[in-house]
């Protein structure tokens, strides 16, 4: 199943325009991606191998918000899928950093 996903402003506001993953974005529009850095009680961060498919490459677990989900929403629903591992939003410390970088709006939550 296609997954559809809402585009945002520059700002990083909703715009109520969205598209499917896989189409390319209109210029003037930005995908949100969510990452999350976990780490233990033993000041340990989680690493997350990525499929061969996409690069098998280390890194931090994220991934673009379904449309509708808030970035809490989304951060939490690709740590569920990703790692089999649930939280709430209360379960986070937040750091939220907004920045466009190669059109997208990434916004960090740390744990």
């Amino acid at each position: 199943m296609v997954e559809l996903r809402d585009l945002y402003d520059m700002n990083g506001n909703k715009t109520g325009m969205t598209y499917y993953k896989g189409d390319s974005i209109p210029d003037g529009y930005y995908p949100m991606v969510v990452m999350t850095v976990i780490r233990n009680s033993k000041g340990e961060f989680l690493m997350q191998k990525r499929v061969e498919s996409k690069g098998g490459d280390w890194g931090v677990t994220g991934g673009h918000p379904k449309a509708g989900e808030t970035p809490i929403e989304g951060i939490i629903t690709e740590v569920k899928e990703e790692l089999g591992l649930s939280f709430s939003k209360d379960d986070f410390i937040w750091m939220i950093l907004e920045y466009l970088m190669k059109n997208l709006i990434i916004i960090m939550i740390l744990k």
